[in-house]
Formats: C-alpha cells, sequence, structure tokens
C-alpha cells in the first residue's frame, strides 16, 4: 500500500499501522509460534484494527490532497448514445454524441450520418426516421482540439435494427399449394423483425432468409408452416399435390391432322397446359399403332425419346384415312416419371 504513491510512502513509512514482527520469517511462525487460541484471536484482530486504520489514514491523506493536485486530463473518448437499438418502420431514433473530459475550449465538431450536427454542452443530437428493415448503421465523427492544443479526430458508428411492421402472415407467390418436385417460391411476413423470428415446417422442407423462403414437398397430403414471432407462434395448412400430367402432342397437337403436316413431324412432346410454373417434361418411350389406309395389318412401333426417327418407314407410308395411336407414353419432369395418357391421330 505504501508503494501506491511516493508521498504515501514518505507520509507513513515510519508510522504505518500494519507490520510485520520479524522480516526475516513467515508471519504465522514470527507472529503465533507457541501462542495459545485465546492470545492467537486476540492478536487476528488487533491485525484487523490495524488495516481499517491504515485504511482510513490513507483515504483521509488521499482526500486531503485532492485540492492540491492539478487534475490534466490526458485521455478523451467518444461517447455515443441512442435511443433505442431496435425500432419500427416510422419510428424516430435519437443518437447522442460528444467527447468525454469535456472542455470549451476543446471547439468539437460532431458529424452524424454524414451532416455536421450543432453541439451544445459539449454533446450533439441527431434525429432520423427509421425506413426500411434489417440493420441500420450511422458513422459518427468528433474533431476537437486536445489539452495540448492539437486537433484530433474521433470515429465511431451506431447501429441499430430496423422491424418489419405487420401481422406474421405467409403468401405463396405461385397458387395457394404446394406442388411436389419443385421449388415452390413463398414470401413470409413477421411482426417483430427476423432477428426475433423463427420458421419450421412439417411435411416439407423451407429454405432461405428474413421473407424469402423456399419449400419442396416430396408427397402428397398437407404441409404446415410455423412462424414463431417473439415467442408468439401461428401456424399456415397447405395442401399438396402433384404437378398435372402433360399433354402428349404430335405437331399442332389434337386428334385430327392433315397427312402432309403428319409426314413432315419430327419430334413429339409433352406440354403441361395451364400451369403457374415453367416446368419441361421430356417424352422417354411409347408404342406406336399404325392402321388403316396404307396399312393392310397393324403395324407396331415404338420410340425412345422425343424423336420420331424409328417411325420414319411407317410415317412414309401414312396417307389420308391412316390411323396412328401413341400409347403407354412415358415422361420424365422434375418430379421423377410418369405414363400419362397417349393420343390417336386421324389423318385426312
Amino acid at each position: 500500500m505504501l508503494n501506491l504513491h511516493p508521498e504515501i510512502k514518505t507520509a507513513f513509512q515510519n508510522s504505518f499501522p500494519v507490520d510485520i514482527a520479524d522480516p526475516n520469517k513467515d508471519n504465522v511462525t514470527a507472529s503465533f509460534r507457541m501462542m495459545p487460541t485465546v492470545a492467537a484471536i486476540t492478536l487476528l484482530s488487533k491485525y484487523q484494527n490495524n488495516v481499517k486504520n491504515a485504511e482510513n489514514q490513507i483515504v483521509t491523506f488521499a482526500h486531503n490532497k485532492i485540492g492540491e493536485v492539478v487534475v490534466r486530463f490526458d485521455k478523451t473518448g467518444v461517447l455515443v448514445g441512442q435511443s433505442s437499438n431496435y425500432v419500427m418502420p416510422g419510428q424516430e431514433v435519437t443518437i447522442t454524441a460528444g467527447i468525454g473530459a469535456y472542455s470549451s475550449s476543446s471547439q468539437p465538431v460532431i458529424s452524424i450520418g454524414g451532416a455536421n450536427v450543432p453541439v451544445v454542452d459539449g454533446k450533439a443530437t441527431y434525429k432520423t426516421t427509421a425506413s426500411g428493415g434489417g440493420i441500420r448503421k450511422v458513422p459518427v465523427t468528433i474533431k476537437y482540439r486536445n489539452q495540448d492544443g492539437k486537433d484530433t479526430t474521433a470515429v465511431s458508428e451506431v447501429e441499430y435494427t430496423v422491424g418489419t411492421p405487420g401481422g406474421a402472415a405467409v403468401m405463396l407467390d405461385k397458387m395457394n399449394v404446394f406442388y411436389i418436385g419443385v421449388d415452390n417460391p413463398v414470401t413470409i411476413g413477421s411482426p417483430t423483425g427476423w432477428d426475433k423470428t423463427t420458421v419450421s415446417m412439417t411435411g416439407g422442407t423451407i429454405t432461405g432468409s428474413n421473407d424469402k423462403r423456399t419449400v419442396r414437398v416430396s408427397s402428397p397430403g398437407k404441409a404446415s408452416i410455423t412462424v414463431n414471432a417473439d415467442k408468439k407462434a401461428a401456424t399456415f395448412d397447405f395442401r399438396v399435390k402433384r404437378i398435372p400430367d402433360p399433354i402428349f402432342k404430335v405437331g399442332p397437337g389434337g386428334t385430327r391432322m392433315p397427312s402432309v403436316t403428319f409426314k413432315n413431324q419430327q419430334f413429339c412432346r409433352a406440354d403441361l397446359e395451364n400451369f403457374d410454373f415453367d416446368l419441361r417434361y421430356n417424352v422417354t418411350s411409347a408404342t406406336v399403332y399404325f392402321s388403316g389406309a396404307g396399312f393392310n395389318n397393324v403395324a407396331t412401333a415404338s420410340i425412345s425419346g422425343n424423336s420420331l426417327a424409328p417411325l420414319a418407314q411407317y410415317m412414309a407410308r401414312c396417307q389420308p384415312g391412316t390411323s396412328i395411336t401413341f400409347d403407354n407414353v412415358k415422361v420424365s419432369g422434375p418430379d421423377g416419371a410418369r405414363t400419362i395418357q397417349g393420343v390417336g391421330i386421324i389423318l385426312y
């Protein structure tokens, strides 16, 4: 304790109440060896009183020195505060900035959010209206003259979060149903902001962040999304369906076609009609029957893709009155393979 300050050591080194009897021995041996218990307890009490007395003398000495000391602030710091670190759009955010150890001679110039703000009693107050959503950062720059007369610049940053207004909600970007095998885009709203919101799902998987999410489902039935906003949960139920069957087509489609048009076709296809998702299905196989004009007996052929090249020799024999039937048509798409309805075409 005497080493706290040279003046304290000078004043108390010959009269300090706490002392060790023999500095060459440890205090236990020097003070308590062969001492009865009652005497040892009495001596411990004396030590306690000496310590308290020493504390009082040092504190009194230091207190009396306060009026004699010339205080010089050799450290300064940026003091920045804000009215709230979480607000909703439209609410006001107040930022207060200043410097520690303020003196009117320091002449501070304070810039908040890139604009100079008037300084009153060493501090500047900046007000702004929250907008948008997410984390916002406001830079604070303070220029002042230190006690040595040198111009100094201190930089800080205020960060706050703007929440998302409105009640918890889930909105499908396509239709009010989830389809198997495709990405179902979903928009989710939260009343408290995404730092206080969690989203979970049953009957499928949901990925993404904040309000934009993607749902994947694998089997027909029902699925649900739960939005837990600030410990208040809301559950939304949805239907899960298969993608409708595509329609098998050759050329312009339909069941009647000019023979010349049919004979000029090189490919078949499977179209999804009146569906909100932009999806493609490929024909993987089909059995084809030719009969009627140009065929004394039913001719059977097959294809293994969208190309009609394997049917070339039969298509060359087609004429008005020929009947062509595409049966057992198999296609593959984003949700896997399936068998769809074929088509019978009459040529004229």
